[in-house]
């Protein structure tokens, strides 16, 4: 059972770990720095919305798996 979404980082971190990919392997699969990337999942920033899709693409997932309007981050 999957817990329901709570958060952009939070959502953002378990389709990275369902894809099997450490942080730096995204990081550079999207061409962003992996303390960039880092920032995204601990919340201290949110990626532009370009880089959302890209991030949804690597991942295998749609992009409002990863975000949605009201989960607490805008990107």
């Amino acid at each position: 059972t999957m817990r329901p979404m709570t958060n952009f980082p939070e959502a953002l971190t378990a389709a990275r770990e369902r894809a099997h990919l450490t942080r730096r392997r995204l990081a550079g699969l999207v061409g962003v720095d992996h303390r960039t990337y880092a920032r995204w999942e601990d919340g201290a920033a949110t990626p532009p919305l370009a880089k959302l899709a890209d991030i949804a693409r690597e991942l295998g997932c749609a992009e409002s798996d990863l975000w949605q309007p009201g989960n607490g981050a805008s990107p």
